[in-house]
């Protein structure tokens, strides 16, 4: 009953229970509903050998543990891809299944320790996946699992190192990529493991070399990644391996500065990582017969040359961040992923339109040397997710097709030579969360239509262009957006007081490898890709220009800077609390700084230079804990600096404000004159006041102890006899004391 939305069945459990003679029950996407508790004492079925309910939306641990408590029989669990949140107690029920072969608990928020696990089937499990989740510990009881064929532990928080791996021969996957692992891979005897078809041991922190011996026994092996360790392959230029792969995941792992010969016999690979490993060869020609190739990444090498001829119907390339020069060949244009961009390559794009396949999904050529108009096949391409041809020379109008591209996740189009009035048509692609026009020659004003139409944009960069007019109160509509640029146009006016609505939908979120539509999982290879997914921008923090990526999506920026705008500051945009950097320098802004600047907490930068800003610096900009770039130079303000450690070590900020006072500047503030300083060696007179009242109340509580006691004395004869026996009795008993401690004395003196 695999897909079949059960959403609004309430009694699935009740109805299921009832066929007694069940033996594989499989409802995987079914959008299970919570089952009532009067079905608390149902009886399920007991034959029940096969159970699935991967990503079923299960939620309710109690129930679940009392039917599969029931279940005796049971061969084969699959629990994967729910919302399962719980320790080792909640999965107290794995304790009773003494028959179960297949247990799949991945993708879940599972936070026990692997060490402590409890089967009721350790010498019969063959198939253990617990993937995705929160699991801790080590491997060290891993030999109780004997019969152990499968083993994913990947994306977990295991640590320690590898245990000795020898006796487990059974073992055909072992998948612990993505954890804490550390120490000598090869120490752990997993060479002796002959039937390994897939080893996954990616994204560690294990080290060591590995060598063509290491190899001997893997005649099996079928996947194989190493990627993002500390590992060095020793394997010479004639090595032959004793495998076939379809899967090899080499990132980082030093294989330069020649391209790796061996992977020549590797003819049925499929997926091939060679990111990152110092290789500054040319790319070879066997390239091409691997005819089976899907995804092939040699990304942030030094790989000079042409770009190669590819196999036919790759799914993905990634060539980016090399020294490749020269024009694109036709074959490119069936890619469905083409990411190029850090290269020399120069000439025209317009070769994809020979045979563009209309499965397209990204699309990155930026910072290339590419000159022409952007070509209009580009319509074609009904799921295009990003483009990016950002940083070349194009040039020309946008035509207008590109309006057409209503999927589109993200367009970059930043530093090129693009022109004409402000594309309106974009309005029509109101899946973008990401537009960058910046640095180019785009003229007219904003159009209110981005408020209107384009909801979910995240990235707003219409910087250093020709934009005039007033900034469209419209814009206030993008509730989503983290990052606004506006900077170095001619835009007039003053700026909106709706600016208090933006970021009110703020979330941690931004285009990757899975918006774009590229979230298949090859073996785990392609986690290798995702960094190349990442949108990246350019943006002005703390004063200088500075490339994000995968930081982006923390960022909250406003610049607004190098404008006409007039008026003064509105004091709603202090309700921005999230905003880590506002720039509102070089304008014609007036008025004072808002008081309520402070309770901005999260800004880091504020430049408010080169405006006609008077008033004091309010002091509430001293509170601001994570400041660390401040520049209100070239203003009129007027006043003492506010005390703060912050405020006193930005020694250039405060830079053509003649009438500015206190600390970093030489001029002294009032506050400091020695007039309204206490007076040295003279008594101050709070002193006095505080001395007197001091004394009067030592005085006070001496008569009123004293008298508390010996005026009690005085008027009671019982406790006054009572308290003079008192000191006879101590006085007896120190005075005997002093003899016998005089006499042990003597004696000591006479022995000697």
């Amino acid at each position: 009953m695999d897909c079949v939305d059960l959403h609004s069945v309430s009694d699935w459990l009740h109805s299921i229970s009832k066929l007694s003679f069940l033996r594989t029950l499989s409802l995987s996407s079914c959008y299970l509903p919570s089952p009532s508790s009067s079905l608390l004492h149902i009886n399920s079925s007991s034959f029940l050998q096969h159970l699935s309910l991967q990503y079923g939306n299960i939620a309710t641990f109690p129930l679940l543990n009392l039917w599969l408590n029931q279940s005796y029989f049971l061969q084969s669990l699959d629990l994967s891809g729910n919302s399962l949140v719980g320790g080792e107690k909640d999965i107290k029920f794995l304790r009773h299944l003494d028959k179960l072969k297949i247990l799949d608990l991945s993708s879940n928020s599972f936070s026990f320790n692997f060490s402590e696990l409890i089967l009721g089937s350790e010498k019969l499990i063959e198939i253990l996946r617990l993937s995705e989740n929160k699991i801790v510990g080590s491997l060290d009881e891993i030999k109780k699992f004997n019969s152990l064929r499968k083993l994913n532990l990947g994306n977990n928080q295991l640590s320690g190192s590898l245990p000795d791996m020898s006796t487990m021969l059974s073992l055909e996957v072992f998948a612990i990529g993505k954890n804490l692992f550390h120490g000598n891979l090869m120490g752990s005897n997993i060479g002796h493991l002959s039937n390994l078809k897939c080893l996954d041991v990616s994204s560690n922190s294990l080290d060591g070399a590995i060598s063509e011996i290491s190899f001997s026994n893997f005649s099996k092996l079928d996947v194989l990644i190493l990627s993002d360790n500390s590992l060095t392959l020793n394997l010479g230029t004639h090595w032959i391996p004793p495998f076939q792969l379809s899967g090899l995941g080499l990132r980082s792992c030093e294989l330069g500065p020649k391209f790796p010969n061996w992977l020549h016999t590797q003819t049925k690979l499929d997926t091939l990582d060679v990111s990152n490993n110092g290789i500054s060869d040319l790319f070879p020609q066997w390239l091409t017969n691997l005819s089976n190739l899907d995804y092939l990444s040699a990304s942030q090498n030094r790989i000079r040359g042409k770009l190669p001829n590819i196999p036919s119907f790759l799914n993905l390339v990634d060539f980016s961040s090399n020294l490749l020069e020269g024009p694109m060949p036709k074959n490119y244009s069936r890619v469905s992923t083409l990411i190029l961009h850090k290269n020399k390559l120069s000439g025209t794009i317009s070769v994809l339109c020979t045979n563009i396949s209309t499965e397209f999904e990204y699309l990155d050529l930026s910072n290339n040397f590419f000159t022409e108009k952007i070509p209009e096949c580009l319509w074609k391409v009904n799921h295009l997710y990003s483009l990016n041809l950002a940083n070349n020379n194009f040039f020309g109008e946008i035509p207008l097709s590109i309006g057409h591209l209503n999927n589109m996740v993200a367009l970059h189009l930043r530093n090129n030579r693009f022109d004409g009035e402000f594309p309106v048509f974009l309005q029509n692609c109101t899946s973008l969360l990401v537009l960058d026009l910046g640095n180019n020659y785009f003229t007219g004003g904003i159009p209110a239509s981005i408020g209107e139409s384009l909801k979910e944009l995240k990235i707003l960069c219409l910087d250093s262009n020709e934009l005039k007019g007033s900034i469209p109160i419209n814009i206030c509509q993008l509730q989503s957006i983290q990052i606004m640029d506006l900077s170095s146009n001619h835009l007039s006016g003053s700026i909106p007081t709706c600016f208090k609505s933006l970021m009110t939908k703020y979330d941690e979120w931004m285009p990757n490898a899975e918006t774009y539509g590229s979230s298949q999982q090859t073996y785990g290879i392609l986690d290798s890709f995702e960094e190349s997914f990442f949108d990246y921008e350019w943006l002005m923090w703390k004063g200088i220009e500075v490339e994000y990526g995968k930081n982006l999506r923390f960022m909250k920026l406003i610049d607004l800077s190098s404008n006409k705008l007039v008026g003064e500051i509105p004091v709603e945009i202090t309700d921005l609390h999230m905003l880590n950097s506002l720039n509102l320098s070089r304008n014609k802004l007036t008025g004072s700084i808002p008081d309520k600047i402070g309770e901005m907490r999260s800004l880091e930068s504020l430049d408010l230079s080169n405006n006609q800003l008077s008033g004091a610096i309010p002091p509430s900009l001293a509170s601001i804990s994570f400041l660390a770039h401040l520049d209100l130079s070239n203003n009129n303000l007027s006043g003492c600096i506010p005390l703060g450690t912050q405020l006193q070590g930005f020694t250039e900020a405060y830079e053509g404000n003649s009438k500015l006072r206190g600390p970093p500047l030489p001029t002294k503030c009032h506050r400091d004159e020695p007039e309204n300083a206490p007076q040295q060696g003279g008594i101050d007179e709070g002193w006095i006041i505080w001395d007197f009242d001091f004394f009067v109340s030592l005085t006070l509580g001496f008569i009123v102890s004293f008298w508390g006691v010996c005026g009690t004395l005085i008027l009671k004869s019982s406790w006054r006899h009572a308290y003079f026996q008192f000191l006879e009795d101590k006085k007896e008993k120190i005075c005997t004391a002093i003899v016998v401690l005089g006499a042990k004395l003597k004696r000591g003196m006479r022995a000697n």
